[in-house]
């Protein structure tokens, strides 16, 4: 029993996880502002991690892929984030990658 606890252990401490689904780099090329609506974009990258409603009638979806390994310190990160008008069709949006590899912060 001993030997299965110590085994769990060394799995959870290098093992790695992640969070969301990858936005597809080709399917972000494709949004076009004032024609790609929200349904088409959760069609291609389903349900967003947040929507935030503003106060004008606009909304703010977030989609967020997070990849971390902890034995050797890769994190991969991910956000796509998108505003539309009161229709649900795209004004904006922007798509942000990050990297970092070890264990020294990136700030």
């Amino acid at each position: 029993m001993t030997k299965l606890i110590y085994l769990f252990m060394a799995i959870c401490l290098c093992g790695c996880f992640s969070t969301g689904r990858p936005c597809d780099t080709a399917k972000v090329s494709q949004i076009k502002k004032g024609q790609t609506t929200i349904p088409e974009l959760q069609t291609w990258f389903g349900r967003p991690f947040s929507i935030e409603r503003r106060s004008n009638g606009e909304t703010e979806s977030t989609w967020q892929f997070t990849k971390a390994g902890f034995a050797v310190g890769i994190i991969e990160q991910r956000v796509l984030k998108v505003v539309a008008d009161r229709q649900g069709v795209v004004k904006d949006f922007s798509l942000k990658e990050s990297r970092q590899i070890g264990n020294e912060p990136s700030w």
